[in-house]
């Protein structure tokens, strides 16, 4: 005899995989400001050194817009 009286106890294949998506994307959310921010400390490092000037194709550079 099995008891199944967890989390899932009334959940069907459609709840399942609802739970799955908005797992995934509550992930994806949580990326996207260290990953921002990884690209704009290149930018910004860029825009420090004093041998650069910062121009579009800088910001470009980093964001992989003109490859």
């Amino acid at each position: 005899m099995t008891t199944n009286d967890g989390m899932f106890q009334y959940a069907d294949r459609v709840d399942k995989l609802l739970m799955f998506v908005g797992t995934l994307a509550s992930i994806g959310e949580g990326l996207q400001y260290p990953l921002t921010m990884l690209v704009l400390s290149k930018v910004i490092n860029s825009y420090g050194d004093l041998n650069t000037k910062l121009s579009i194709d800088i910001v470009d550079k980093f964001l992989n817009l003109n490859t």
